[in-house]
């Protein structure tokens, strides 16, 4: 894995008050977090939940106690 993440942004078409931007971003990973962050994290600034499948699932269970459940 490279210790960056480069990300390239351009100016919408017909937009003249931005610029063609370049980044190139660290890689950091508290011990704590689950994942890096990836190039939608740092470059959009939207985060993806990073929960395990189970602890997300559960979550939704108790808090959507009345929604029936698939059963397979």
């Amino acid at each position: 894995m490279p210790p960056y993440l480069i990300n390239v942004m351009q100016a919408p078409k017909g937009d003249a008050s931005h610029h063609l931007r370049i980044e190139l971003v660290p890689l950091h990973k508290d011990v704590q977090t689950l994942k890096r962050p990836g190039a939608m994290e740092l470059g959009l600034g939207v985060y993806v939940n990073p929960l395990l499948p189970e602890i997300a699932a559960g979550m939704l269970r108790d808090a959507l106690p009345g929604v029936r459940r698939c059963r397979t």
